[in-house]
């Protein structure tokens, strides 16, 4: 799991390069405080599955999402999106969602199929 701590310029470069990896399914886990904490760590438990097809990106930070990312990625109050291989999102889950193990491997599925 790639831990993203701040707003930086060096966190935001850490999220640019994992987000421009076209080879993994890069499920984003958002925010601190409210549970994310046990979110990303199942969500790494769960990408751990296929580590060469899977990434967990967790953003602690909101303010280092572009306006336009966060509005495309936290539709729907979402805490977790997952990007297909073209880094589209694919799936949306709110937290209580997210605490499902079964749910983010769903996520994980689902964002494969495109």
């Amino acid at each position: 799991m790639l831990i993203v701590p701040d707003s930086s310029d060096k966190s935001r470069a850490l999220l640019d390069q994992a987000l421009a990896d076209r080879f993994r399914i890069t499920m984003l886990v958002v925010g601190d405080g409210g549970g994310e904490d046990v979110i990303a760590s199942k969500a790494d438990v769960r990408a751990h599955a296929l580590p060469t097809a899977r990434q967990v990106v967790w953003v602690r930070d909101p303010a280092l999402l572009t306006q336009s990312e966060a509005s495309d990625f936290l539709q729907g109050g979402a805490v977790v999106c997952v990007l297909n291989l073209d880094q589209k999102p694919s799936v949306r889950l709110t937290a209580g969602e997210a605490k499902s193990l079964t749910q983010l491997e769903l996520a994980f599925l689902r964002a494969q199929q495109g």
